[in-house]
């Protein structure tokens, strides 16, 4: 019944820049079915029949078909249409409203819809049964599908890497943490396989090698939180599996060679000081992190070695994140003094 209701909504039409129109806002059913989620022990519904775990296999199905095509529009809107400096819309002329009060009102249920279907994904991949791997070393699927996991996981990683809107990175950061945390507490091979090799290391891989991919927004935007977020799911669900060690030193490495050999007159000086920004935020973004608050302490004297290394950097942006970086570390490293 509920996801009857759910696809009963307005369906937004693809002339329609702004998505989540004033009669089709959808972020109240969304969150509603997120607390509903939390009264009921899924997994032992799924145990009583296999008629049971069918139902319900194709009942949640359709809400993460309609959670990604709504999604779908909205990324397209954030795409095309002008944000101001918060990431909410700006529309023109072309799209008239009856006053400003519904004009400001799209703009929220806008956001609004991108931070719930963000954390509506996250607590149904938490809470959902999720594929099992039989005795031959096969995936079987339960409520949750392989198609599933994988499509979410890229959709909550492309909404962070796109969107600058501090309350949306915010709470993705939290679906993707939860979807992250539920893969690894698996213990299945593939999934963390697409973890480690499909996400954090083709994101990592992209930052060095083509770091322009990424939109040039302050702090990064939701980048260092994608990357946090997977190295935060490894260390609350397993304690740590050297993912955390493997990561932070290869983050520290490349920032440590690029205070070093970072030339203005090299040809690569443009994409050299862009990673050395996105890194620089990663690191204030882990350091800050309380959940790795043990991990970190063997890179603190690197950290600052490397954040005052950046305050001579000609570039504004690098000299602005190795304040940052800088700011962070002072305090622990003087607390006890």
């Amino acid at each position: 019944q509920i996801a009857d209701a759910l696809l009963q909504q307005p369906q937004p039409q693809p002339q329609q820049q702004q998505l989540v129109g004033e009669k089709n806002r959808v972020h109240g059913i969304l969150l509603f079915i997120r607390y509903l989620l939390d009264d009921c022990d899924w997994r032992s519904w799924c145990l009583k029949s296999e008629q049971t775990m069918l139902l319900l296999r194709g009942a949640f199905a359709r809400i993460v078909d309609f959670l990604h095509k709504v999604a779908a529009h909205q990324l397209q809107a954030h795409l095309k249409q002008e944000q101001d400096c918060r990431g909410h819309l700006i529309f023109d002329d072309a799209i008239h409203f009856a006053d400003s009060d519904a004009e400001q009102l799209v703009v929220v249920a806008n956001w609004l819809t991108v931070k719930e279907i963000a954390l509506l994904l996250g607590k149904l991949h938490f809470v959902l049964p999720l594929p099992v791997e039989t005795r031959n070393g096969q995936l079987r699927d339960q409520v949750l599908t392989r198609q599933q996991v994988h499509r979410s996981g890229a959709l909550l990683m492309e909404i962070l890497i796109s969107s600058k809107h501090r309350g949306v990175i915010d709470k993705t950061n939290m679906g993707f943490l939860a979807l992250c945390q539920s893969l690894f507490s698996s213990q299945i091979p593939e999934f963390r396989q697409l973890m480690v090799k499909d996400w954090l290391n083709f994101i990592l891989d992209k930052v060095e090698t083509n770091p322009e991919a990424f939109r040039w927004v302050r702090r990064s935007a939701g980048l260092p939180f994608c990357i946090r977020a997977i190295l935060q799911g490894d260390l609350l669900s397993r304690g740590g599996s050297g993912l955390f060690d493997a990561t932070f030193s290869r983050v520290m490495r490349v920032l440590a060679a690029a205070t070093t050999t970072e030339d203005p007159q090299h040809p690569q000086h443009q994409k050299q000081w862009k990673t050395h920004v996105h890194y620089l935020n990663l690191a204030s973004a882990i350091f800050v992190d309380a959940n790795s608050s043990i991990e970190v302490l063997p890179y603190i004297a690197d950290g600052i070695r490397i954040s005052l290394a950046g305050f001579s950097h000609p570039h504004w942006a690098v000299r602005n994140s190795s304040l940052a970086l800088f700011s962070i570390l002072f305090k622990p490293s003087w607390s006890n003094y």
